[in-house]
This record gives C-alpha cells, sequence and structure tokens, in this order.
C-alpha cells in the first residue's frame, strides 16, 4: 500500500489530530508508533500502523537515535511513502539530525539540525532574532541571582516570566 504521510509519535494527542485533518483531505496516512495501547493505533482513520521498538522519547540519546534510524529506515525502504512528517519536539531533531539518510526514501519537511537546534533553544532562538533585527519581548539577562531581587522592581506588571538558564523573558501582558 502506497502512503502519502507517514506520521511519527502514535501515541500523542497531536499525532492524532494531524491524523484525522489528514484524513479528511482523503490521504493515506500511517503511523510509527512504541506502544499497541497508542491513540492513533486504534483509530480507523490510520491506514498502515508500524510499530518500532527503539523509543526515542525516552532515550534520546545517540544510540537510540542511530537504533530508530534503522528501524525508520527499513520502514521507509520497504513501502512506497511520499512524507516522513515528525510530531514531537524529539522527533523533529531526530528527523534534523538524519534528514540526509530519510531524504534517500521520503520527502522529509523539516530544515536542517543547525536550524532546528536555534529553533529549540529559547537562549539561541533570542540570540538569533536580535542578531537579524528581529525584536523580542523585553529580556533580562540574569548572569547569576543575586541581583535578582533589584531586577524584580524593573518589571513591568501584568508580565509572562519565563526561565531560560539564567535569561527571564518578560512579556508585558495587556
Amino acid at each position: 500500500m502506497k502512503l502519502d504521510i507517514l506520521l511519527t509519535d502514535g501515541n500523542y494527542q497531536n499525532t492524532y489530530a494531524i491524523l484525522r485533518a489528514l484524513k479528511k483531505q482523503k490521504l493515506k496516512v500511517g503511523i510509527l508508533y512504541n506502544y499497541k495501547a497508542s491513540l492513533s493505533f486504534f483509530s480507523r482513520y490510520t491506514d498502515k500502523r508500524f510499530f518500532i521498538k527503539s523509543d526515542i522519547s525516552k532515550n534520546p540519546d545517540d544510540k537510540t537515535f542511530r537504533e530508530y534510524a534503522n528501524e525508520l529506515i527499513e520502514i521507509l525502504s520497504n513501502n512506497q511513502i511520499d512524507v516522513f512528517l515528525p510530531v514531537s519536539n524529539i522527533s523533529f531533531r531526530f528527523t534534523s539530525l538524519y534528514k540526509n539518510e530519510l531524504e534517500k526514501y521520503c520527502k522529509i519537511p523539516v530544515v536542517d539540525h543547525t536550524i532546528m537546534q536555534i529553533a529549540q533553544d529559547k537562549k539561541k532562538t533570542f540570540e538569533f532574532a536580535e542578531n537579524n533585527g528581529i525584536p523580542i519581548p523585553f529580556t533580562i539577562r540574569l548572569n547569576n541571582y543575586s541581583n535578582l531581587k533589584d531586577t524584580l522592581e524593573k518589571i513591568p506588571i501584568p508580565c509572562v516570566i519565563k526561565r531560560v538558564e539564567l535569561y527571564i523573558a518578560i512579556q508585558k501582558t495587556i
């Protein structure tokens, strides 16, 4: 069976939502899953199910990534799949790392790993934006927490505070 798209992370709600949306477009969709109790495994919308033993969500290390890549390449080489689409953050990281290998078998709509590293790291994203003239939220960079009390007095209220290492991104709310 030819598949238009192969999705990762069959146990994610997001995967299920994507699956349903793709089926409304009358596409043939396969799902990768690690657990038979996965949400998309039981769905009537799933055209083909692929069990993959390596679980990169639990062990996102080089060894597990390589094992996952080997299993995925086996699946891609033995099936007609047009597009491989990762869903979770870790699946995007994996796919960006192995993009060159995977592209031999199907289309991979994922940026290269260097760009993915920026997108998945708030500090790098802010630095990239600043270096390229892209506006970012009012941001306070702390070298240590000793001056945190003085810094808190400068923060406009109401606001949203997000911790990134020793960055505190503050976005004034309306």
